[in-house]
């Protein structure tokens, strides 16, 4: 029973530090008090390893609306390619080189980690 009690205060606290800025605030809005919050930060690695785990999921579902935006930013982009002003067509394909060149730039990137992590596998 003391066990599910502290997971369920330990729960609480994870959605807490994932939506505040501060420990202050994670302690007011889970009513874990700021030393139970950095005890359990700097003693329990089950619970810093939740928290990185929500962590991560939060910006993964970030990346994913980012790309989900990606599609609607280029059409914007390619409407402004022939929009018939000057300033505005030359800054979007400016933009649609330079965000080009640098998703070129991060694949070579990540094929060459790739790559290398496969072969210290072997």
């Amino acid at each position: 029973m003391a066990g599910e009690r502290k997971n369920h205060r330990q729960q609480t606290a994870l959605a807490a530090l994932i939506g505040s800025v501060t420990l202050d605030e994670a302690s007011s809005r889970s009513g874990v008090s700021r030393r139970t919050l950095e005890r359990w930060l700097s003693e329990d690695s089950e619970f810093v390893d939740q928290l990185r785990a929500a962590r991560a999921r939060v910006v993964e579902t970030s990346i994913s609306r980012l790309q989900d935006a990606c599609s609607a930013a280029v059409d914007t982009l390619e409407r402004n390619l022939e929009c018939g002003s000057p300033g505005v067509e030359i800054r979007s394909a400016v933009a649609i080189l330079e965000h080009s060149i640098r998703a070129i730039e991060l694949y070579d990137i990540e094929s060459r980690l790739r790559a290398l992590e496969t072969g210290r596998s072997r």
